[in-house]
């Protein structure tokens, strides 16, 4: 499956292959600000959302109702004071990263959507985040044209 977001502020999930709605509103389940990423987790079967403005959302979609799955926000929390600009799940230590346009990354633990950890390096907003598995390294790329590597292993460090 597949969730999509679109206005207004609304969350759907589609079958890839045959692109049947799968959740039962073709509205979507209702968001409180429009979703601009998402991030699929396997392991844990949720779906995380950052949204405009700044919040990651945690959602279930394993639950259904007459055939049609049926998502459910388990958490929703401020992460951010601007929008999320890209998640990435880091399977190596179980944690999301979110990027912002307030120019922050933030690790989280997965479950609560609670900060561990905020990184600061970039002068303007973060576009995208990369993972390097072999060096166990975080990427980010910003709109101040820098890419700042980071030591997740090691929340204090600098870029």
């Amino acid at each position: 499956p597949v969730g999509t977001s679109f206005h207004p502020r609304a969350l759907a999930v589609y079958d890839v292959p045959t692109g049947r709605l799968l959740s039962g509103d073709p509205g979507g389940t209702p968001v409180d600000a429009s979703v601009a990423v998402m991030c699929w987790n396997e392991k844990r079967k949720k779906l995380f959302t950052g949204d405009t403005s700044g919040a990651v959302g945690v959602w279930d979609v394993s639950r259904t109702e007459q055939g049609l799955l049926v998502p459910r926000r388990l958490l929703s929390g401020g992460v951010h004071r601007e929008a999320v600009t890209d998640l990435l799940y880091l399977h190596w230590n179980d944690a999301l990263v979110s990027s912002s346009m307030d120019t922050t990354l933030a690790l989280l633990e997965p479950a609560q959507a609670k900060v561990i950890h905020r990184f600061h390096g970039h002068q303007t907003g973060v576009l995208a985040l990369g993972f390097c598995e072999a060096y166990s390294f975080l990427v980010s790329g910003g709109f101040d044209a820098e890419c700042l590597c980071w030591m997740p292993s090691l929340p204090t460090s600098r870029p």
